[in-house]
Protein backbone atom coordinates (compact mmCIF):
# COMPACT_ATOMS: atom_id res chain seq x y z
CA UNK A 1 0.00 0.00 0.00
CA UNK A 2 1.38 3.03 -1.40
CA UNK A 3 -0.84 5.62 0.15
CA UNK A 4 1.79 7.54 2.16
CA UNK A 5 4.03 8.71 -0.68
CA UNK A 6 4.53 12.15 -0.98
CA UNK A 7 4.47 12.50 -4.59
CA UNK A 8 1.02 9.99 -4.96
CA UNK A 9 -1.59 11.93 -6.99
CA UNK A 10 -5.18 11.29 -7.83
CA UNK A 11 -4.40 8.73 -10.43
CA UNK A 12 -1.56 7.37 -8.74
CA UNK A 13 -4.02 6.81 -5.68
CA UNK A 14 -6.77 5.09 -7.75
CA UNK A 15 -4.37 2.87 -9.43
CA UNK A 16 -2.92 1.57 -6.44
CA UNK A 17 -6.52 1.07 -5.27
CA UNK A 18 -7.81 -0.99 -8.22
CA UNK A 19 -4.85 -3.44 -7.40
CA UNK A 20 -6.18 -3.77 -4.20
CA UNK A 21 -9.50 -4.17 -5.52
CA UNK A 22 -8.59 -6.99 -7.87
CA UNK A 23 -6.35 -8.98 -5.58
CA UNK A 24 -9.43 -8.77 -3.02
CA UNK A 25 -11.87 -9.48 -5.46
CA UNK A 26 -9.51 -13.08 -6.58
CA UNK A 27 -9.27 -14.04 -3.37
CA UNK A 28 -13.45 -13.05 -2.51
CA UNK A 29 -13.80 -15.24 -5.69
CA UNK A 30 -11.76 -18.13 -4.45
CA UNK A 31 -13.89 -18.64 -1.67
CA UNK A 32 -17.01 -18.20 -2.77
CA UNK A 33 -16.46 -20.08 -6.35
CA UNK A 34 -17.11 -23.66 -5.25
CA UNK A 35 -20.83 -23.02 -3.37
CA UNK A 36 -22.39 -20.18 -5.13
CA UNK A 37 -20.87 -18.23 -8.00
CA UNK A 38 -22.24 -20.70 -10.48
CA UNK A 39 -25.89 -20.01 -9.47
CA UNK A 40 -25.64 -15.86 -9.94
CA UNK A 41 -25.22 -14.00 -13.04
CA UNK A 42 -21.75 -11.46 -13.18
CA UNK A 43 -23.68 -8.95 -12.05
CA UNK A 44 -25.02 -10.47 -9.26
CA UNK A 45 -21.70 -11.87 -8.10
CA UNK A 46 -20.28 -8.63 -8.55
CA UNK A 47 -22.96 -6.54 -6.78
CA UNK A 48 -22.05 -9.32 -4.11
CA UNK A 49 -19.03 -8.59 -3.26
CA UNK A 50 -18.64 -4.86 -3.47
CA UNK A 51 -21.34 -4.69 -1.08
CA UNK A 52 -19.37 -7.17 1.29
CA UNK A 53 -16.03 -5.33 0.90
CA UNK A 54 -16.90 -1.62 0.28
CA UNK A 55 -20.80 -0.72 0.89
CA UNK A 56 -20.44 -1.28 4.52
CA UNK A 57 -17.23 0.23 5.03
CA UNK A 58 -16.48 3.00 7.60
CA UNK A 59 -13.51 4.21 7.95
CA UNK A 60 -11.55 6.60 10.33
CA UNK A 61 -10.73 10.24 9.39
CA UNK A 62 -7.42 9.43 10.24
CA UNK A 63 -6.92 6.58 7.36
CA UNK A 64 -8.90 8.73 5.04
CA UNK A 65 -6.12 11.74 5.19
CA UNK A 66 -3.66 8.82 4.63
CA UNK A 67 -5.49 7.14 2.06
CA UNK A 68 -5.62 10.80 -0.14
CA UNK A 69 -1.74 11.88 1.10
CA UNK A 70 -3.64 14.88 3.50
CA UNK A 71 -3.95 16.24 -0.46
CA UNK A 72 -6.83 18.63 -1.09
CA UNK A 73 -6.36 17.83 -4.48
CA UNK A 74 -6.51 14.24 -4.66
CA UNK A 75 -9.55 14.90 -2.53
CA UNK A 76 -11.35 17.30 -4.84
CA UNK A 77 -11.23 14.80 -7.46
CA UNK A 78 -12.55 12.02 -5.40
CA UNK A 79 -15.33 14.64 -4.80
CA UNK A 80 -15.72 15.29 -8.36
CA UNK A 81 -16.12 11.53 -9.29
CA UNK A 82 -18.44 11.17 -6.38
CA UNK A 83 -20.99 13.83 -7.55
CA UNK A 84 -20.97 12.80 -11.38
CA UNK A 85 -21.25 9.45 -10.10
CA UNK A 86 -24.14 10.10 -7.97
CA UNK A 87 -25.85 12.40 -10.25
CA UNK A 88 -25.43 9.91 -13.19
CA UNK A 89 -27.17 7.20 -10.92
CA UNK A 90 -29.18 8.57 -8.70
CA UNK A 91 -30.52 11.58 -11.11
CA UNK A 92 -30.15 14.21 -8.40
CA UNK A 93 -26.79 16.11 -7.00
CA UNK A 94 -25.02 14.77 -4.03
CA UNK A 95 -24.80 16.95 -1.21
CA UNK A 96 -22.90 15.26 1.10
CA UNK A 97 -19.49 16.21 1.86
CA UNK A 98 -16.60 15.10 4.47
CA UNK A 99 -13.56 13.45 4.41
CA UNK A 100 -15.48 10.06 5.85
CA UNK A 101 -18.35 10.26 3.63
CA UNK A 102 -16.26 10.95 -0.22
CA UNK A 103 -13.78 8.68 0.48
CA UNK A 104 -15.77 6.03 1.36
CA UNK A 105 -18.34 6.18 -1.65
CA UNK A 106 -15.27 7.08 -4.14
CA UNK A 107 -13.97 4.17 -2.93
CA UNK A 108 -17.20 2.17 -3.73
CA UNK A 109 -17.62 3.50 -7.15
CA UNK A 110 -13.50 2.60 -8.32
CA UNK A 111 -14.46 -0.98 -7.17
CA UNK A 112 -17.97 -1.56 -8.81
CA UNK A 113 -16.69 0.63 -12.17
CA UNK A 114 -13.31 -1.75 -11.61
CA UNK A 115 -15.48 -4.79 -11.13
CA UNK A 116 -17.72 -4.23 -13.70
CA UNK A 117 -15.20 -3.46 -16.53
CA UNK A 118 -12.83 -6.06 -15.65
CA UNK A 119 -14.63 -8.95 -14.60
CA UNK A 120 -14.26 -11.22 -17.09
CA UNK A 121 -10.17 -10.92 -17.29
CA UNK A 122 -10.13 -11.31 -13.23
CA UNK A 123 -12.11 -14.65 -13.87
CA UNK A 124 -10.09 -15.58 -16.43
CA UNK A 125 -7.09 -14.92 -14.41
CA UNK A 126 -8.78 -16.90 -11.60
CA UNK A 127 -9.38 -20.09 -14.05
CA UNK A 128 -5.59 -19.82 -14.81
CA UNK A 129 -4.48 -19.82 -11.80
CA UNK A 130 -6.95 -22.33 -10.62
CA UNK A 131 -5.61 -24.80 -13.59
CA UNK A 132 -2.08 -24.49 -12.86
CA UNK A 133 -2.42 -25.39 -8.92
CA UNK A 134 -4.38 -28.52 -10.17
Amino acid sequence: MLYGMTTMNYQAVKNTFESEVAEEFLEWFGEYMPCDANELEEDDLNEEFINEKYNTLVEQECDCQVFTNNNLTIYLEMEKMVCKEWEDQMGEPYTERGLVKIVGLWKYYVASNYISENYQDLKDHYDNSSEEQD
